[in-house]
């Protein structure tokens, strides 16, 4: 087997335990942290900018962790989930966006 295959299989390695024993776990605790965000269900604005946050941070997320099941990624659901991942970047721009527009309209 040739010297830069093995620092490939290695870096690969590498890079699937860091997703996986990291990432994974931390941003799963934060996407579940989220649920327990209650916004006030008089005020549409703060639920609407709740929902698109929601949406936005668990959308990529799913195919994602989906993809490490077992000892080798799947690379097929990975960049699924990477491809979803600029929809869930555009939901979290909308968020950010009424956010701001929330804050000038009642703290400023």
């Amino acid at each position: 087997m040739p010297f830069n295959h093995l620092i490939k299989l290695r870096l690969d390695y590498a890079n699937f335990l860091a997703l996986n024993n990291t990432v994974v776990p931390n941003y799963t605790k934060y996407v579940s942290g989220l649920k327990n965000i209650k916004p006030n269900k008089n005020n549409s604005e703060l639920k609407e900018i709740y929902n698109y946050h929601q949406a936005g941070a668990k959308f990529p997320f799913i195919l994602m962790r989906d993809s490490m099941k077992t000892t080798k990624i799947n690379f097929t659901k990975y960049n699924a989930g990477e491809k979803k991942g600029a929809e869930g970047i555009e939901l979290l721009n909308k968020m950010e966006a009424l956010l701001d527009k929330f804050t000038q309209k009642y703290f400023e």
